[in-house]
């Protein structure tokens, strides 16, 4: 697997920011906030913040959520 160590900006709504580590900007039903994402993206570019999964701690954790995918799908079918 390739990581290109991108910085995440993700919008306001919706549960981004509580899943991983990521600069966020205001966007939700009111519209988007223009100068939240302006200033999201400037952080990104000016201060490069580094967040990084372990890559056996995201392995186990995608094959832990494979599993409960399967388990679902078992148990409706």
């Amino acid at each position: 697997m390739l990581c290109l160590g991108t910085t995440v900006l993700a919008p306001s709504c919706g549960f981004y920011a509580q899943q991983r580590p990521c600069l966020t900007y205001g966007h939700d039903r009111q519209g988007l906030d223009a100068a939240s994402l302006r200033d999201a993206v400037r952080t990104a570019y000016e201060e490069r913040p580094v967040w990084r999964a372990d890559p056996v701690e995201r392995g186990a954790e995608r094959f832990r959520i494979a599993r409960a995918h399967e388990t679902l799908y078992e148990e409706l079918l």
